[in-house]
């Protein structure tokens, strides 16, 4: 900016001609002129025309911020206009003969005098450029362990948090075919490409990822939800006590059942620390009871093979009592299989979680009860952690590295309390209690 004030002052001194350069005209009628600017000054020349008569169009360099490296360049090639115009006419003064305002050669002490000021500017100009400041948000993942509507719940608890908190940004994924391989490929994909700084997972094999978790672990905040991992590096837990929520699960077993009877047990995946410690929960409830557990029948993470082993154990044990499902949907599945089999209220149900078709089962009568694990709770709870643990708060994080939610048991009688609490977290209207026929047959049974 110097340089062209400098430069203006210069040409208006050394050229008298040029202060009156805005009203010379060449022909009478050409009221107007177009200013036409030079690289980093404006005024040297005007040139008229009628066919661009009262327009006036002024550019600047200027009108951008400049880098200091840009300007570098800019002031060497100044200096090299400046002395090529000292040398030579200008081009135009050919191309445009009485019908352009030439300015007049620069004095040798104009160009000295602009050279050392140009040089000077571009020493004082050296510091970098100012810069834009960072995104102060961090990415942060959360990983599930199959695609289940108990995962779209956990979603929502993320997002909410997601929405409150001003120093993460949410990334949330779902192994395409709920397996342990399916899921590392999406912890690589979430530190290599979504470059996240923490994440939050439920491991499908903890034993079979642990150096996976442990990798991860090393570069970034690592903790696990839903399910643990507790021999991996993770710095902690969020969840409920999954052998706490089997012993309640086992309680609600033998309120259903209380003569006994032959029960049988499904899982998406059995090796599941979360599913390990539900199970292990259930039996010890059920030591010295009269309820006999047949097996535990797992289906990869398969809803339709979840629907498919219900039906099996129906057909092969007829004398069946109970089922009971450690994964979300399990429960609808075994509803599904016991109304095809028309044994509703003959076979009690016991599940967990929190699907649509588990509560409605509950509503109508054809399911006892369900143990709630609070999946939004876990993934609002989870980030939360995580956006402490990222800002050096560990004071989130208890001594035994468990962030425990505690688990709930519905039933008939509490269950449309629940949804309506259920409905307020997702912004839903309240769902109306009714009482459907099979819900009014089996009451006089529930008690």
């Amino acid at each position: 900016l110097v340089v062209d004030v400098v430069a203006n002052i210069s040409l208006v001194s050394h050229c008298p001609h040029l202060r009156t350069a805005n009203t010379v005209h060449t022909s009478p009628g050409a009221a107007d002129s177009v200013a036409l600017p030079g690289l980093l000054w404006q005024g040297q020349y005007t040139l008229r025309s009628q066919a661009l008569t009262r327009q006036r169009r002024r550019w600047s360099l200027h009108s951008r911020a400049i880098k200091s490296k840009e300007l570098v360049v800019l002031q060497i090639i100044e200096l090299c206009l400046l002395i090529w115009l000292r040398s030579a006419p200008l081009a135009a003064e050919r191309r445009f003969p009485r019908e352009v305002v030439i300015m007049t050669r620069f004095p040798k002490d104009t160009i000295a005098g602009l050279s050392l000021l140009a040089f000077a500017l571009t020493l004082s100009c050296s510091s970098p450029a100012p810069q834009a400041p960072a995104n102060s948000k961090k990415k942060v993942a959360l990983i599930a362990n199959t695609a289940s509507d108990y995962w779209q719940m956990v979603r929502k608890g993320s997002e909410k948090a997601d929405a409150e908190l001003d120093n993460v940004e949410v990334i949330f994924k779902t192994p395409y075919t709920g397996t342990a391989k399916d899921q590392d490929a999406m912890m690589i994909e979430a530190a290599t490409k979504d470059r996240v700084a923490a994440m939050a997972v439920s491991p499908i094999d903890p034993a079979g990822q642990k150096k996976r978790i442990n990798e991860t672990a090393k570069n970034m905040v690592f903790i696990t939800q839903d399910s643990d991992a507790p021999d991996s590096d993770r710095v902690a837990y969020v969840g409920v006590d999954t052998h706490t929520a089997g012993r309640e699960a086992g309680a609600l077993v033998k309120k259903a059942l209380p003569q006994g009877g032959k029960i049988m047990v499904f899982v998406g995946r059995a090796e599941l620390e979360n599913a390990k410690e539900k199970y292990a929960g259930l039996k010890e409830a059920l030591q010295g009871s009269k309820v006999e557990i047949l097996d535990l029948m797992a289906d990869e993470s398969s809803p339709m093979k979840a629907e498919e082993n219900a039906t099996k154990a129906i057909t092969e044990h007829p004398d069946l009592a109970g089922m009971v499902g450690l994964w979300s949907y399990n429960g609808p599945a075994i509803l599904n299989a016991v109304k095809r089999a028309k044994k509703v209220g003959q076979i009690k149900i016991v599940c967990f979680d929190e699907e649509a078709d588990t509560l409605n089962g509950i509503k109508e009568g054809a399911i006892f009860g369900t143990i709630i694990q609070q999946p939004f709770e876990i993934g609002y709870q989870a980030i939360h952690v995580l956006a402490k643990l990222l800002q050096g708060d560990k004071s989130a994080i208890p001594e035994n590295k468990r962030v425990l939610i505690p688990a709930l048991v519905v039933q008939q009688n509490n269950v449309q309390d629940y949804m309506n609490k259920m409905n307020q977290l997702l912004g839903k209207a309240s769902t109306p209690p009714t009482t459907s026929p099979s819900a009014k047959a089996t009451a006089p049974a529930k008690k």
